[in-house]
């Protein structure tokens, strides 16, 4: 019976070490399911910032855009109305009775300097410009030859030629006046 108390007593110190070790698994295995929600969770709490960030960027980019394609289309329309005042301009030029035509030319070539030039004058307007030559006493000669324009003139000579018209007049002062032009319609 001694063999079978031996047998009895290292069978029950085995059960023993098997709780203790079972006990000791479950204990080690509670604390890495712990462990790794911990981790899960603040894995999720990093996920869910940088997604957060990425949306708020996103969304920032997004109405920036937008905000620049508002921005955009409001100047091309104010650029549409600056482009509309100076094309009524135009009109209002090629609508001056012959006296107010004159005065403008007559200016003009005053303010040119001297010189052996031809005044090739705008279409329609030849006896005026003519007028406004002989007026300005000059020298200058009228050309015979026309120009397809508004209103104004080229002055040519051997070596130069001046676009005294009333479209390239406006298009050369359109930077100056663009600032004023813009004050005017949309203030």
């Amino acid at each position: 019976m001694a063999l079978d108390d031996i047998i009895t007593s290292i069978d029950k110190e085995n059960k023993k070490e098997i709780a203790k070790l079972q006990k000791e698994a479950d204990n080690r295995a509670k604390d890495i399911q712990v462990e790794t929600d911990a981790k899960k969770k603040e894995l999720h709490s990093v996920i869910l910032e940088e997604v957060t960030k990425e949306a708020e960027t996103f969304v920032a980019q997004a109405e920036y855009a937008l905000r620049m394609k508002q921005k955009n289309a409001l100047l091309q329309k104010k650029q549409a109305l600056i482009t509309e005042a100076y094309d009524k301009a135009l009109l209002k030029l090629k609508d001056l009775d012959d006296a107010q035509y004159g005065d403008i030319v007559s200016r003009l070539l005053k303010e040119m300097g001297t010189g052996d030039f031809e005044i090739v004058p705008a279409k329609g307007r030849e006896d005026i410009t003519k007028r406004a030559v002989e007026a300005a006493g000059k020298g200058y000669t009228v050309s015979s030859e026309t120009i397809e324009a508004v209103g104004g003139f080229k002055a040519v000579s051997k070596d130069v030629e001046i676009d005294n018209t009333f479209g390239s007049l406006l298009e050369s002062m359109k930077d100056d006046l663009d600032v004023t032009v813009s004050e005017t319609l949309f203030t």
